[in-house]
C-alpha cells in the first residue's frame, strides 16, 4: 500500500505520521482497556458460574435431604396407617365385647324381673292359701262352738228336764230311767269336753301354721325388696334398654358429657376434645380453665346458626382454647394430658359406644387416632 504521504515535505510527515502513530496507540490502548474489560467480564462470570454451581450443588443437597425425609415421613406414614387398622379392628373387638356384656346384662336383668314376678306371684299364692285357710278353721271353729253350744243347750235342757222329773212325784219315775239321763248327760258333757280339746288343738295348729307362712312370707318379701332395690339401683345409672353402669365404659351421651367434665377439672397442660356439635361445648365448663392449660377442640359447627357462631366467638377468642372444623361430628373424645383417654364414636343410629381408657400403650393407639384426625381433618375457621 502506498504511503499518502510520500510525496509531503519531511516536517509534515513527520507530524501527520506521529499523529497516525498517536492514534494507533490510542486505538490500541483502547482494546486493551476492553480486553481487560473483557476479562474482568470472563472473570465474574466464571466467579457467577462458581456461584451457581455451589447453589446448585446445596440445591442437590437439599433435594436429597428432602427427599430423605419425605421416604421417612412415607414410611411413618405407612406405620401409622397399619397401627390405624390394628386399632380399628381393636375397637370393633371392644365394641363387640361391650355389646356381648350389654346382651348379657339385659339377659341377667331379664332373669331377675322373671325371678320377681315368680316371687311375687308365690307371694300372692300364700297370701291366698293363708286366706282360705283362715276361712277354712274359722269355719271349723264356728262350727265346733255351733255344736257345743247345741250339746249345752241339750244339756241344760235335760238337767231342767231331771229337776222337773225330781219334783214330780217319785213313784211314776223309775231309777233306770233316771240313770239313763244322768248318763246321756255325763256323755253330752264328755262330748262337750272331748269337742272343746279338739278345738283347742285346731287352733294351736292354725297358730303354728300361721307363724310358719307369715315367717315364709316375711323371708320372700325381704328378697324381693332386695331385688326390687338392686333393679332399682341399676336402672337409675342410666338411661334404657342398657341395664346398669360399667365402669370406664361411655354408652351414652349423658355419659360422655359428665366423664369430660370430670377430666377437665383434672386437666393439667393441655387436653385434644372432640365433641359432635359446638353446642355442647356450654356444658364443659370450660370457662374455668386456668390460663395456663392450653386446650385444641374439634367440633361440627353450623356457619348458618348464630348459635354455633356466638358460642365459637366466645371460646375461640380465648388465648387457651382453639377450635377447629370437624363436619362428621360423629365422635366424643378427650386426650388428658396423655394419662387417661376418652374415645366414644357415634354409630349411624346415633347410638355411643366408648371407652375410657388409663393405661399407657392403650392411650397410645387411641391419641394417634386422634391426631391424625386433627391434623388431616379439621380445618381452622374464621367467623
Amino acid at each position: 500500500m502506498a504511503d499518502p504521504t510520500e510525496n509531503l515535505p519531511i516536517k509534515q510527515r513527520v507530524i501527520i505520521q506521529e499523529k497516525l502513530i498517536s492514534d494507533q496507540k490510542e486505538v490500541i490502548a483502547n482494546l486493551q482497556k476492553s480486553i481487560d474489560n473483557l476479562e474482568n467480564l470472563l472473570k465474574k462470570e466464571q466467579e457467577l458460574n462458581e456461584d451457581k454451581q455451589k447453589v446448585i450443588v446445596q440445591q442437590q443437597d437439599t433435594i436429597s435431604e428432602q427427599q430423605r425425609v419425605i421416604s421417612e415421613q412415607d414410611g411413618i406414614i405407612r406405620e401409622q396407617q397399619k397401627t390405624i387398622i390394628t386399632q380399628q379392628k381393636e375397637l370393633i373387638n371392644l365394641t363387640e365385647e361391650i355389646k356381648s356384656k350389654n346382651d348379657q346384662l339385659l339377659k341377667i336383668n331379664t332373669e331377675w324381673e322373671s325371678q320377681v314376678s315368680l316371687l311375687r306371684n308365690k307371694i300372692i299364692d300364700l297370701k291366698s292359701e293363708i286366706t282360705e285357710k283362715d276361712k277354712k278353721y274359722a269355719e271349723l271353729i264356728d262350727e265346733r262352738e255351733k255344736r257345743i253350744k247345741e250339746l249345752l243347750e241339750k244339756i241344760k235342757e235335760l238337767e231342767l228336764e231331771i229337776e222337773k222329773l225330781k219334783g214330780e212325784k217319785e213313784q211314776f219315775i223309775s231309777k233306770e230311767t233316771l240313770r239313763e239321763m244322768e248318763e246321756e248327760i255325763k256323755n253330752l258333757e264328755s262330748e262337750i269336753m272331748e269337742k272343746d280339746r279338739k278345738i283347742k288343738e285346731l287352733e294351736q295348729k292354725l297358730g303354728e301354721q300361721d307363724i310358719d307362712l307369715k315367717t315364709e312370707l316375711e323371708i320372700k318379701n325381704i328378697k324381693i325388696a332386695e331385688l326390687e332395690k338392686r333393679i332399682q339401683q341399676l336402672s337409675s345409672q342410666q338411661e334404657a334398654p342398657i341395664v346398669g353402669h360399667i365402669e370406664n365404659v361411655i354408652l351414652t351421651q349423658d355419659d360422655a358429657i359428665e366423664k369430660m367434665k370430670e377430666l377437665i377439672e383434672q386437666l393439667k397442660s393441655t387436653g385434644l376434645i372432640f365433641i359432635p356439635s359446638i353446642e355442647f361445648i356450654k356444658f364443659l365448663n370450660l370457662d374455668q380453665l386456668k390460663s395456663t392449660i392450653r386446650v385444641k377442640l374439634a367440633t361440627n359447627i353450623n356457619q348458618n346458626n348464630q348459635e354455633h357462631i356466638n358460642l365459637f366467638r366466645q371460646y375461640n377468642a380465648k388465648n387457651n382454647i382453639e377450635i377447629r372444623l370437624y363436619k362428621p361430628g360423629d365422635l366424643w373424645a378427650f386426650n388428658k394430658d396423655q394419662e387417661i383417654l376418652l374415645f366414644a364414636p357415634i354409630g349411624n343410629d346415633k347410638s355411643i359406644t366408648g371407652l375410657i381408657l388409663k393405661t399407657s400403650n392403650q392411650i397410645e393407639y387411641f391419641a394417634s387416632l386422634l391426631n391424625s384426625s386433627w391434623t388431616a381433618k379439621c380445618k381452622s375457621v374464621y367467623l
